[in-house]
């Protein structure tokens, strides 16, 4: 009944009046994903992401195997502040196995990084040294710089150390 007048009112393109009915389909105990779905869509449209996460998050109790549901739900966690929840449902999208990995990573990545407390220039210092600390030979090729073999004066284990040709 709620769903079906929903729909009419969508026809109608009176947004409001369906996803007031939509609303009053969740508080009635509605568990038709698709719905719940369509809700938290008309309740983005209509800037209200608080309520969309509401929705998105109940559907995650009544279906939890929708990918593109932790991605959206995700998504609005992270918007709002909700770095541990963005964390929860960007690693739930990763682990349905999604045809675009690099994308989950990437949401990933966000939600830990925004999770992550930087203090100051501390915080960026140490990143970029981490991130430098060990350079691929091909990364340095392709940079320019040549590996050359040295033997170490002490032991038999040889260090790699890099020239750049002149």
């Amino acid at each position: 009944m709620y769903e079906v007048r929903a729909e009419a009112f969508l026809a109608t393109n009176n947004k409001a009046e369906a996803t007031a009915e939509l609303e009053r389909y969740a508080k009635a105990g509605g568990r038709n994903p698709a719905a719940l779905k369509k809700l938290a869509t008309l309740l983005e449209e209509a800037h209200r992401p608080v309520d969309a996460a509401q929705a998105l998050d109940r559907i995650t109790y009544i279906y939890p195997v929708d990918q593109d549901l932790h991605q959206r739900l995700g998504a609005l966690w992270l918007d709002q502040g909700n770095r541990e929840g963005a964390i929860r449902e960007f690693t739930a999208a990763l682990a349905s196995k999604p045809l675009d990995l690099a994308a989950s990573h990437y949401n990933l990545a966000r939600a830990y990084r925004s999770a992550r407390p930087v203090s100051g220039r501390q915080g960026t210092v140490t990143a970029g040294a981490r991130s430098s600390a060990r350079v691929p030979a091909r990364a340095a090729h392709a940079a320019g710089v040549v590996p050359v073999r040295r033997k170490e004066t002490q032991g038999t284990r040889k260090r790699k150390t890099f020239s750049c040709p002149q």
